[in-house]
């Protein structure tokens, strides 16, 4: 049994300890009002069930940074790439051995505070809750310059 685990302990309990939750909520609250636009987050179930609730910080869809989708298109896509985030700039380069220069030439006369997203393969869609997820990691955490995801 690991040290924490005794029977009296909440961690053996098989049950999630509401004050847990409570003060996981109030602690994501506080760091929300500490942003320079705590309008645009809220504290928000996590949005898959992994067998106990938990709290997340949201991104609300407001106030849209200026956002770029590269699509690096290559034999195994699907079409064009389609996604319900507002006010997007849509962008397309080949994969292959041009790709870097093809990528700075597309970028080139984007605003500097543009948030470019570069996804490839055979993605059709890129659903708005993941873009506003690293939209979030992007304001809440200054230091941070690439942001990765799988499907799933």
């Amino acid at each position: 049994m690991p040290w924490r685990m005794h029977d009296a302990s909440h961690s053996n309990s098989g049950q999630q300890h509401p004050g847990t939750l409570a003060s996981t909520r109030h602690l994501l609250e506080r760091t929300i009002a500490t942003l320079s636009h705590p309008e645009r987050y809220r504290v928000a179930e996590f949005p898959r069930h992994r067998g106990l609730q938990e709290w997340y910080i949201e991104r609300l869809p407001v106030q849209a940074p200026s956002l770029a989708l590269v699509h690096v298109r290559d034999e195994s896509s699907d079409g064009e790439l389609m996604t319900d985030v507002p006010a997007v700039s849509r962008l397309t380069v080949e994969a292959g051995p041009g790709l870097r220069a093809g990528l700075a030439r597309a970028i080139a006369d984007l605003p500097p505070e543009t948030l470019v997203a570069i996804v490839a393969g055979a993605v059709a869609e890129v659903p708005a809750a993941g873009v506003w997820d690293a939209i979030k990691l992007f304001e809440m955490h200054p230091a941070v310059q690439a942001v990765g995801g799988g499907r799933g």
